[in-house]
């Protein structure tokens, strides 16, 4: 724009900023007819300083205000009270009860909701902001709509704006370096990403009480279609990318770059520009450029040059004036090139002046003490050893990592598996390195979604280290982004991304699995590396069915049938594929257990288990699964705790092996070995419910029934294994003759669970309520023609009832059948009254487990 338009544009709107509203509206007008470009000159300065909140909003009228109270809810929040109302909506303090954590809520006001363009920019701020994660930028929680008010949460950051920083007085040097630092930091990941903040100003930006900084309000965010630093890979986004309309302003004015003013094509030095109005500011308490209107501030901030730095700061800091200079040029290109290039001058800066300083004390430290100059040294070579050995300890390899889930935000529910997959297969190879304990699956998936808290894992866990991340996708392409923390301090030991289709998940993880030692400061050996290059298929095809079907195994809504499926065409992809006969083995062994007929489902379990042995004899889940069907369907016990003996000999950690060696170990009467191997389990994983539950049902079978109670009572107050757990509770009770207590217990089940219909059934029977056993009695066998009913829990009934006669016919079915139920009636002390009867000892396997 030449100089005499800009100044006739200048006298147009500073006329019409006099002007009443209807004043206003009719001059528009007038202006419209004689010089429709002028018009829309001024029009656009005007709607820009309305989104920006100038002063000049006294004489534009105000956006529709919402001014919701404190107690409203706005999805899953409940507001506490009004933070700050912008041009793009208001923020509130709020209540998020799921997590119990204060959030900020970001309102988009109705009338907003009305207008496309001010929605796509909201759904645009929400996107660009999630897809960050630095510690400097406030993390988004959640984007969504309730009652037609569109809402972001995002994370409440308690502390100070730097505005309030600056209204009390100049900060000195280094702290305004340290600041400037964190926010170049923040600006860097966010540029890197594509992304351009374009409103970078003290009230945008916040200082938590331990001095982190954090970088907020990216509704003005702009995603670029191309980064300024060509080393930067470009993010790509589904999503059209949202453009200012010709002619409009964006930003606020006081920070805005000249490019920005003159309304020209904006990248990422618009950033560099607005970082170096807060600097100044900072350091001087003062803006580098004055207006009393917006226009004749934005004529100064395009025309005139800030004034120097005060001597006082240039004494201490030099270099501060070139950083500033280089930061405010005018044009584009004599700027900082990239934020990357201001950081590192910030940084160089700092360590001067932090050398400086040091020098400073340590000159008027010795001329006051000369005397002592000795003695000192001596002491300070002493700190200084200790500080070696400090930093030497600090270097020390971390020896334990929890993996989690990674945070699906592609918005399709169909990469859960990506999610789950990529920390299962980070688990199991990482697990090969020696000397780093890996936190079991069940353990850490406790732990997911995008806002764990490394600290709580690492305390809960009893681990040094958590390796979090999330998933984004870019069209085809699937956005990986993973970060290592350290759990005691919070600090990012190590980071990466990566870009990789969903089909090449397998070479991956293989790639993470080598990079992440290296955060751990793990010298990683030849055997190691050999462990690490060791795997189980080298095809990608079924690596990818096998991570699907271990989602469908474990994941919510398990689904054990379509979990088969997915294993199946994996060992069709690869024959060869040791895992995946094992998955498939165990699918087969909990289908047969929980819904299947005996003997339907072990013949392909076991052939499946010794298949993955053959393959691979080093397997330790092949061996549990081996194990479990020798023991409880083969009744082969002693085959049974060879198996799991050769399990725990492979890895005296692993989970499974010690819940299940625990549970059989049992069943024999080696109670104390049983309870050893259960303990061990906790260690691995305290939130077991498999270990918890267990544990009260060994007490039980040892005889220590108030223990027992004790177990099962803590493992439903926490929530581990709260089904089995209860009607366990309830089995005691019945043993110990408290039938009102076991009916309490049994009240809060499923009705329509058959070991509740059971154990209901068999309480009316001793109770003399014969004819609501019965009714319970023809429940269970109507329900044993649609699915398999464990025949022992038949007899049980028949045993409350006093038909010994119905009672064994029911439990040799049971036999016949090797049903899994039969192998705790030897310490059922409900069926004490068929123990004399001679047909009981028909049965020695129940009787003597061995």
């Amino acid at each position: 724009m030449s100089s005499p338009r800009w100044k006739e544009v200048k006298e147009a709107l500073n006329a019409v900023l006099e002007m009443t509203p209807v004043e206003r509206s009719a001059y528009l007008d007038r202006m419209h007819e004689s010089d429709p470009d002028l018009c829309q000159e001024v029009k656009s300065l005007l709607l820009a300083n309305a989104e920006a909140g100038e002063d000049f909003l006294e004489h534009s009228p105000a956006p529709e205000t919402l001014r919701l109270g404190p107690g409203t809810r706005i999805g899953a929040y409940q507001i506490t009270e009004l933070l700050a109302v912008g041009g793009m909506g208001e923020v509130y303090r709020a209540h998020d009860a799921r997590l119990n954590r204060k959030v900020a809520i970001k309102v988009l006001p109705r009338a907003f909701s009305a207008d496309p363009e001010r929605l796509r920019r909201f759904g645009q701020e929400a996107r660009a902001v999630a897809a960050l994660s630095h510690p400097n930028v406030a993390h988004i929680y959640e984007i969504g709509e309730c009652e037609g008010l569109r809402y972001i949460a995002m994370e409440y950051v308690q502390g100070e704006t730097l505005r309030a920083r600056i209204a009390q007085g100049g900060v000195k040097p280094e702290l305004a370096l340290e600041i400037a630092e964190q926010i170049a930091s923040a600006l860097a990941a966010a540029h890197a990403a594509g992304i351009v903040h374009r409103d970078i100003k003290p009230e945008n930006i916040m200082v938590r009480p331990d001095g982190l900084v954090k970088v907020l309000d990216f509704g003005l965010a702009k995603l670029t279609e191309a980064t300024t630093d060509t080393s930067t890979q470009r993010v790509w986004t589904d999503h059209p990318l949202v453009k200012s309309q010709p002619g409009i302003l964006i930003g606020t004015v006081s920070y805005m770059s000249p490019e920005q003013a003159l309304r020209n094509p904006v990248d990422a030095r618009t950033d560099v520009w607005s970082l170096g109005v807060v600097l100044y500011e900072l350091i001087t308490s003062r803006h580098p450029f004055e207006g009393s209107t917006a226009t004749k501030m934005m004529a100064s901030i395009v025309d005139l040059e800030p004034s120097p730095l005060p001597q006082d700061v240039l004494k201490i800091a030099p270099r501060m004036q070139h950083i500033l200079g280089r930061a405010l040029q005018k044009s584009a290109e004599k700027r900082y090139q990239t934020t990357k290039e201001l950081l590192e001058d910030l940084r160089a800066v700092k360590d001067e002046l932090a050398l400086h300083s040091r020098a400073g004390r340590a000159r008027r430290f010795m001329a006051r003490h000369r005397l002592t100059f000795v003695a000192l040294t001596v002491v300070l070579l002493a700190l200084l050893v200790f500080a070696i050995r400090l930093t030497r300890r600090d270097d020390q390899a971390i020896d334990s990592i929890a993996v989690v889930p990674l945070a699906n935000q592609t918005g399709d529910p169909a990469m859960d598996y990506v999610s789950s997959g990529v920390a299962e297969g980070l688990i199991e190879n990482l697990s090969q390195l020696s000397g780093l304990r890996v936190i079991s699956r069940n353990a850490a998936f406790r732990y997911s979604g995008p806002n764990i808290n490394p600290h709580e894992i690492g305390r809960e866990l009893n681990v040094r280290a958590v390796l979090t991340g999330r998933i984004e996708s870019r069209g085809k392409i699937l956005v990986i982004s993973l970060e290592l923390v350290d759990t005691r301090d919070e600090r990012r030991l190590w980071g990466r991304q990566y870009n990789r289709e969903p089909s090449d998940l397998l070479t991956l993880v293989a790639d993470i699995s080598r990079s992440v030692p290296s955060g751990l400061r793990l010298r990683v050996t030849g055997p190691d590396q050999q462990k690490l290059a060791r795997t189980s298929t080298v095809n990608s095809d079924a690596y990818q069915f096998y991570l699907k079907g271990r989602h469908f195994l474990y994941g919510r809504g398990e689904d054990k049938a379509k979990a088969m499926e997915y294993f199946e065409k994996a060992i069709q992809a690869d024959p060869k594929y040791a895992r995946a006969y094992a998955a498939l083995s165990f699918s087969y062994l909990v289908l047969g257990v929980s819904d299947l007929a005996p003997g339907e489902a072990e013949p392909k379990a076991k052939e499946a288990a010794l298949k993955a042995i053959e393959l691979d004899p080093m397997l330790v889940e092949a061996h549990i699964s081996l194990g479990q069907l020798k023991f409880i369907t083969e009744w082969d016990f002693a085959g049974g705790l060879r198996e799991f003996d050769r399990a725990v000999e492979l890895n005296p950690d692993d989970e499974e092996a010690n819940e299940f060696y625990g549970i059989d170990l049992g069943f024999m009467d080696r109670h104390e070995e049983g309870i050893a191997h259960l303990k061990r389990a906790l260690q691995v994983n305290p939130f077991s419910p498999i270990a918890n539950v267990y544990l009260g049902q060994e007490y039980r079978q040892a005889g220590q029934e108030d223990m027992a109670i004790e177990q099962f009572k803590n493992c439903i107050e926490m929530n581990f294994g709260r089904g089995p757990a209860r009607s366990w509770l309830a089995e005691v009770y019945e043993e110990k003759k408290m039938y009102k207590e076991a009916l309490a217990e049994l009240s809060k089940m499923p009705p329509d669970d058959q070991g509740t219909m059971t154990s209901m059934g068999y309480v009316y029977a001793v109770t003399g309520k014969h004819a609501e056993a019965r009714k319970m009695l023809s429940k269970i066998k109507e329900l044993s023609k649609k699915r398999y009913v464990t025949p022992s829990w038949v007899a049980l009934v028949y045993v409350g009832l006093g038909q010994k006669d119905e009672a064994f016919k029911w439990l040799e079915k049971g036999y016949v059948e090797h049903s899994p139920r039969m192998l705790m009636i030897k310490h059922d002390r409900r069926f004490d009254s068929l123990r004399s009867d001679p047909r009981f000892h028909l049965m020695p396997e129940i009787e003597q487990h061995n």
